[in-house]
């Protein structure tokens, strides 16, 4: 028993340090609108246990917003080019691409980089 115990958390501690060592992250998000002019948010949200940068946009060629966790718009992009460098701190955030006149549909996917932490 005792070694299944010991076991156990040794595996939990190696995921842990896993997780927390996780340098990128990819959000995405997609917009679609329907024959009746309904459109259809889609984002799967993330949570980031740190403060990441912006490296590199997909999609979203007229640009892109990010909301946090309560919905809010915290950034908003015409040109997905402008994004590069933003940073997002630690919390809970979706990505959704602006959905020009005329298109029905488009998908972004912004991708994060973790910033290095600097030990004093």
């Amino acid at each position: 028993m005792r070694r299944l115990v010991l076991m156990m958390f040794t595996l939990a501690f190696v995921n842990g340090l896993i997780f927390a060592q996780k340098s990128d992250i990819i959000l995405s998000g997609s917009q679609v609108r329907s024959r009746d002019s309904n459109v259809k948010l889609i984002a799967n949200p993330a949570y980031l246990t740190g403060t990441y940068v912006i490296k590199f946009v997909s999609g979203g060629n007229k640009g892109f917003w990010i909301e946090n966790g309560q919905g809010q718009i915290i950034a908003s992009f015409k040109d997905s080019r402008k994004a590069i460098g933003y940073q997002l701190t630690q919390g809970k955030y979706k990505v959704i691409p602006n959905l020009p006149p005329g298109q029905s549909s488009a998908t972004v996917r912004v991708f994060l980089h973790r910033k290095a932490v600097r030990k004093k």
